[in-house]
């Protein structure tokens, strides 16, 4: 009881100091911003032009449901750059907004809320709050009848079974009850990948069947695994494929081919320097690379680029994996 109590406040403390060491994202105002431009400079990567987008929108507004969306998808783009503190208080002024709508709207946007506080709290390594998170949301939209559903509803219904496997698996990482965890996270696969899912999207659920595979230490279902996402994801360079290499490069490693992996793991930074910046998925590959160097005993250089990741992306501390 002491000792869980103890790691509670130290992910607390962790996070108000991460959350100072970051500092507020610089929201640029847009003379004409506009919904649709924002979402396509986020599909470009362009997460900080985006934000500007969403937040100039909100101000200016004064259709509620469009102005708590702007809010919504605001705290996205902060969460993606590890902003969370941020993100919260974007997101409570899309649950204030709301909240006094009412209607299936409410029910909605309120969903959408809960969705993105599950996010926050899978990237800052709270499982279990994330679950609890993703149950709140789930059970709003629920409450809208589902011959009222439209794509927004079964996109969101999507995306919550999607981190609730994340969920299940970090938990399963965190040596919680893994094989019951790890068949959870099958569960909401399966049916992830009963949906008719977008390549991307759908390449995504056989990279978490890769990760199942490497926590069970199945090699061969994990390289299998991996070559279905990369059909998927296909040959061209872009920021998905920093994951498929980041994957590779896990697999090198669980079979002890360290310089194979070194390899992958730096096609993956290569990527999220050069095709698509974002800073989790750097920091993910700088510690891949320490993670060889010190299995190889060379820990000068294991340190050198932990240290690098954790000034990239602070929260790689208390939240790191393949």
């Amino acid at each position: 009881m002491y000792y869980n109590t103890f790691m509670n406040l130290e992910k607390i403390a962790a996070r108000v100091v991460f959350e100072h060491i970051l500092p507020p994202i610089r929201i640029v105002e847009i003379e004409n911003p506009s919904f649709g431009v924002g979402k396509q400079l986020e599909s470009e990567g362009r997460w900080k032009d985006a934000l500007s987008h969403f937040c100039s929108l909100a101000i200016r507004s004064e259709n509620p449901q469009e102005r708590g969306s702007c809010y919504v998808e605001a705290a996205q783009m902060c969460v993606n750059y590890g902003r969370f503190g941020q993100a919260r208080k974007f997101l409570a002024t899309a649950e204030s907004i709301a909240v006094s709508m009412g209607g299936d709207a409410s029910l909605y946007l309120q969903a959408r809320v809960l969705e993105k506080g599950a996010w926050i709290n899978d990237y800052e390594g709270s499982f279990a709050g994330s679950l609890r998170s993703l149950s709140g949301s789930r059970q709003l939209l629920e409450q809208i009848p589902r011959d009222k559903w439209g794509q927004n509803e079964q996109a969101l219904a999507s995306t919550l079974d999607h981190f609730s496997a994340r969920a299940h698996v970090g938990m399963a990482m965190n040596g919680e009850w893994a094989a019951q965890n790890l068949e959870e996270a099958r569960h909401y696969i399966d049916r992830e990948l009963n949906r008719d899912l977008p390549s991307d999207n759908r390449g995504f659920q056989f990279a978490w069947l890769v990760r199942i595979a490497l926590l069970e230490r199945s090699i061969g279902e994990a390289e299998k695994h991996l070559g279905e996402a990369k059909v998927l994801w296909g040959n061209e360079d872009r920021g998905i494929l920093a994951h498929y290499h980041l994957l590779k490069g896990g697999i090198a490693m669980a079979k002890g081919d360290y310089l194979s992996a070194r390899r992958d793991f730096g096609e993956a930074l290569r990527i999220r320097e050069k095709v698509e910046e974002y800073p989790k998925g750097k920091a993910d590959a700088l510690m891949g690379v320490a993670a060889t160097y010190w299995a190889q005993g060379q820990i000068g250089a294991a340190v050198v680029y932990a240290g690098r990741a954790i000034q990239e992306y602070p929260f790689i501390i208390v939240r790191h994996s393949l």
